[in-house]
């Protein structure tokens, strides 16, 4: 879902920062389902929120890293 919003919310995203996005989503779930006890469905729109602002912040940085203009 995080990947799908991605693509819609943004003209061109950086795959390593999607790649990027989905690996922190994965950990903080992990983390999350281990180290509390919240109930399962919320797994999904933390997963969500994590990979989007991951991936949005790491996007952001490669395309500075490159000297192109957001876009």
């Amino acid at each position: 879902l995080g990947i799908f919003m991605q693509g819609a919310l943004f003209d061109r995203f950086d795959d390593r920062a999607a790649l990027a996005g989905v690996v922190a989503s994965i950990a903080a779930v992990l983390a999350i389902s281990w180290g509390l006890r919240l109930f399962w469905p919320w797994f999904v729109p933390i997963g969500f929120v994590v990979s989007l602002l991951t991936g949005a912040a790491l996007n952001l940085v490669l395309k500075k890293a490159r000297g192109s203009t957001p876009g």
